[in-house]
């Protein structure tokens, strides 16, 4: 019988940020949600965002914060809230896909605790593994390779050139309906391909040694990870229990919003990813309203957002209580009809 996750412990009190900073990008990948690229850059005032950020920082003593988007670094606004965070202290950690130039890379990447490097293969940038190398001087690297099923081949053939680099760690993320909200037909992997998944783990983190940046700092996040064989694993992968089908949570307590906090690209402020708890307020009149200090009884069929997985949770509830069946999937879209409705104002639906 396999191993069961009994509960995730986070290692330290860090209050983990992520922030979607706007909805813009420079890629237009078919599993990616239409509503994170077809945007604009920003759907709020900044002075607002700027004042929220300050609230933060003088509320919380140590805080990570994830920055994706859309393409974050299209943000004219990115270079100073990565000032703002990482000039009182905390650490700042962001997600590309290697829009910019190497020298731009170069030149942001000592002001990181890290940077994830997305590679899509549908939309491949010559530069890209060049980009990753140069930014790996300053930070630590990772890059997490889509995994698309259609296109499968060059997936595999560019995660086998990344992983010979020794000096940056390379992950096959797993394409999951819920990452797309289902507005594309459900991912369908072979047999074959279903089996490489399985079997094939990220590269190890490489030594992390930075002559070039002597100041860079590591981001204080990690969580213990609890099996039903009565052992732990000090750090845990996140991406690979995603991978693995291993993060259904539901019926799960989960100190989502007291130890995280998840800023949309609308300016609206959730507990985490997941969005289970709804929304909490809007960056626009974030004053009028509290922090969250309870934690939630999940509901989500998966837990597909590494950040939200790291959390602390332990379970409560059998996954079949009437309560969790009752609340279950109910932020989930379920068709690509739903989707259009909740997003139809930032798509374009072509005649048929």
């Amino acid at each position: 019988m396999t191993k069961q996750l009994t509960q995730i412990r986070q290692r330290t009190n860090t209050v983990q940020i992520s922030w979607i900073l706007n909805n813009i990008c420079t890629n237009h990948c078919d599993y990616c949600p239409p509503s994170l690229h077809s945007g604009t850059n920003h759907h709020y005032e900044w002075t607002h965002a700027k004042t929220f950020t300050e609230r933060l920082i003088n509320r919380y003593p140590d805080m990570h914060v994830s920055i994706s988007g859309g393409e974050p670094t299209l943000s004219p606004h990115f270079g100073e809230l990565v000032d703002m965070f990482f000039n009182a202290g905390h650490t700042v950690g962001l997600t590309s896909n290697g829009a910019r130039s190497i020298q731009w890379w170069q030149e942001i990447a000592p002001r990181l605790s890290y940077i994830c490097f997305s590679y899509h293969p549908g939309d491949p940038d010559p530069q890209f593994l060049d980009k990753v190398l140069a930014a790996a001087q300053y930070t630590q690297c990772t890059i997490r390779v889509m995994m698309d099923a259609t296109r499968w081949e060059q997936s595999v053939e560019f995660f086998n050139q990344a992983a010979q680099h020794t000096n940056i760690r390379v992950e096959a993320v797993r394409l999951l309906d819920e990452l797309a909200n289902r507005h594309v037909p459900s991912t369908v992997y072979t047999t074959q391909q279903e089996e490489w998944l399985t079997t094939t783990p990220p590269t190890q983190f490489p030594i992390l040694e930075f002559p070039l940046n002597p100041g860079w700092r590591m981001a204080n996040i990690g969580s213990e990870f609890y099996y039903s064989d009565g052992t732990w694993d000090e750090w845990g992968d996140t991406n690979q229990l995603i991978t693995t089908q291993q993060t259904d949570f539901r019926g799960w307590s989960c100190n989502i919003g007291i130890e995280s906090l998840f800023i949309y690209w609308d300016g609206d402020v959730k507990k985490g990813n997941c969005s289970q708890g709804g929304v909490l307020f809007n960056l626009a009149n974030h004053e009028n309203h509290p922090l969250p200090a309870t934690a939630e009884i999940c509901f989500q069929p998966i837990c597909y957002c590494g950040t939200d997985v790291l959390i602390t949770k332990i379970p409560v509830l059998p996954v079949d209580h009437p309560i969790v069946e009752q609340y279950r999937g109910q932020s989930m879209i379920r068709s690509q009809e739903e989707y259009q409705r909740q997003h139809r104002k930032y798509i374009k639906i072509e005649p048929q």
